[in-house]
């Protein structure tokens, strides 16, 4: 989201998307390339999954993906997108 007054680090455009949406932050993956999107999940509370085909080094996640269709075996998504 770009339209926060305070961006990436900062968890706000997370938590605007969680107020518009309805959902919650212990049911979200946030799946991002870079340590700002690494700090932003952080600070948001919500899981880390490092996409790793864009990323650059040195960034820690709970969970490393090295194509996006890893994203569909990760949500357990039999099949991928077929």
């Amino acid at each position: 989201m770009e339209d926060t007054p305070r961006h990436k680090p900062d968890p706000e455009p997370l938590f605007e998307f969680f107020a518009r949406s309805g959902k919650k932050n212990d049911k979200a993956l946030y799946i991002g390339d870079s340590a700002n999107d690494q700090l932003c999940a952080k600070a948001a509370g919500v899981d880390f999954a490092l996409a790793e085909w864009g990323a650059t080094g040195g960034i820690e996640a709970k969970y490393i993906l090295k194509a996006p269709t890893d994203i569909f075996e990760l949500l357990k998504i039999p099949g991928g997108c077929k």
